[in-house]
């Protein structure tokens, strides 16, 4: 009767950490460990894991298992119960792509005078099971500068290193440089001024631009669009091309 009453609380418990999930922002276990109680004799957590969801579907057995707890696999669920059935919990492992995983663990357990010990005990050795040994993520890189920031600036300390792309800033108020082409400019050109030809800034208001490098081209068009007018020119070794 009572391993009966303890599955019927923790299936309720899983429904209610799933609408609780609809609303909360998961933490990094890293930095908010342990379970939290939401009814009594049951405990709650929820946590954005550094791992991927295949690591997480490989932790788990091995945590239920540190604990003492029986397992049944279903999907990205995984059910458990202790022998006497004192304590059973369920966890999800939620793939996040790139980003990690959502680890979701829920826990009933025998209640104390104060309703909540066993829940929270499993809880908490479950949580430490499933994340041992989980290092944090390394933070982003910090936001590269711009390669270019005025409107001299050209593309040719880029020259070579083709499909790669680099920003440039042109500042307001600019000045018209010399430019070679038309959609594919020598990598000489002023990138800014090239940009006021290709309709994606003004001089006026400047603005922030993408290039990606190209390779030379046997010859390059010249043309007038925007104000501006780009000298043809012959073969050259190095280019570039705007991308949004």
């Amino acid at each position: 009767m009572y391993a009966r009453s303890l599955v019927r609380r923790l299936l309720l418990g899983t429904v209610v950490a799933a609408l609780v999930a609809g609303f909360a922002s998961p933490a990094s276990a890293l930095d908010q460990p342990g379970v939290r109680k939401i009814a009594p004799g049951m405990a709650w957590g929820q946590w954005t894991a550094p791992f991927d969801q295949s690591e997480c579907l490989s932790r788990v057995p091995a945590a239920f298992q540190a604990v003492g707890l029986s397992l049944e696999r279903h999907g990205r669920f995984f059910f458990g119960a202790s022998q006497q059935q004192e304590a059973s919990a369920v966890v999800s492992c939620y793939s996040l792509g790139a980003s990690g995983t959502i680890v979701t663990l829920t826990t009933a357990g025998t209640p104390d005078r104060t309703g909540y010990h066993t829940a929270l005990v499993v809880g908490n050795k479950l949580q430490a099971a499933i994340f041992q040994n989980a290092a944090k993520p390394p933070p982003p890189p910090p936001p590269q500068p711009p390669s270019g920031s005025d409107w001299t600036a050209t593309a040719k300390p880029y020259r070579g290193q083709n499909t790669k792309r680099f920003d440039f800033v042109c500042p307001a108020n600019g000045k018209a440089e010399i430019v070679w082409g038309t959609d594919l400019y020598s990598d000489d050109s002023s990138v800014c001024t090239a940009a006021v030809h290709a309709g994606l800034i003004t001089f006026s208001a400047g603005g922030r631009v993408r290039i990606e490098i190209r390779p030379g081209a046997e010859s390059y068009a010249g043309s007038t669009r925007n104000g501006v007018t780009t000298t043809p020119y012959a073969r050259d070794v190095g280019s570039f091309v705007f991308v949004r």
